[in-house]
């Protein structure tokens, strides 16, 4: 599988994990929603091969319409001009229905193998720093808490609750000097694993943390036996990425109904 599809995969996966279930629309088979956070509206095909494909152009009105208001619809930009086509005109019709842009984000990938020969370039982890694999309900409510004021949205305790228990999964804590600051969410499909929630609290930014927390993120999943690890970035945690090693693969952009 290419390493684009691949990404899409561990993402797609992810939220039918958070409780996205397929929906019946007229318009095309294939529809996911979450009817919770993160409320992500996508079609893909139904091989799992991580083939997303659109509504044809005539049912963009029936289809949009019947959407709930908090639905977040994710584009991305394929590699074959027929479906960056297909992704254009979706875009242009979910302007003109009153829908924007509100998140930009580039999709990036590492080879873990290759990182590992470059190794020496990374800065051992700070001595008051620490992650620590989550397991118990307090430290569940922990990383809600802190996912929640790091990212300045609410994420739904019943979404996160039983993940711990799912053996593809990893929730981390980051702890400096004895202080809950950080979390990350790893989720493991075939040899990639994604990084998922990576996030600082509000007041511990700006400390190097999130260096150290990936540092910590890169050597678990070497031990996991992964291949690569994929990931979806701000701009604002685009440099760091890509000084570790990342490497950039396409644009994604998240549009919502602008109320």
């Amino acid at each position: 599988m290419h390493i684009d599809d691949a990404n899409l995969l561990n993402l797609t996966r992810l939220w039918k994990r958070y409780g996205a279930k397929s929906v019946y629309m007229p318009s095309a088979e294939g529809f996911y929603l979450n009817n919770s956070w993160p409320f992500r509206a996508w079609y893909e095909d139904q091989d799992d091969t991580a083939r997303f494909h659109l509504p044809h152009a005539v049912h963009y009105s029936e289809w949009l319409t019947m959407l709930p208001a908090s639905a977040v619809i994710p584009l991305w930009s394929p590699r074959t001009q027929k479906q960056i086509g297909a992704f254009d005109k979706l875009a242009k019709q979910l302007l003109l229905r009153d829908w924007s842009c509100s998140t930009k984000q580039v999709a990036m990938y590492l080879d873990i193998h290759q990182q590992q020969k470059e190794r020496s370039k990374l800065h051992s982890a700070q001595s008051s720093f620490q992650m620590t694999v989550v397991t118990c309900q307090a430290d569940v409510k922990r990383w809600i808490d802190i996912a929640s004021n790091a990212f300045a949205y609410a994420i739904a305790p019943e979404v996160i609750d039983a993940l711990p228990n799912d053996k593809d999964m990893t929730l981390l804590l980051g702890w400096l000097d004895g202080q809950a600051v950080a979390t990350v969410l790893l989720f493991k499909t075939g040899e990639t694993i994604g990084v998922h929630q990576m996030g600082v609290k509000q007041n511990a930014q700006g400390k190097g943390i999130a260096k150290q927390v990936m540092h910590t993120v890169i050597q678990t999943c070497s031990a996991w036996q992964a291949k690569y690890i994929v990931l979806q970035a701000s701009k604002a945690g685009l440099p760091l990425y890509e000084k570790l090693g990342f490497k950039h693969q396409f644009p994604i952009q998240l549009y919502k109904k602008v109320t």
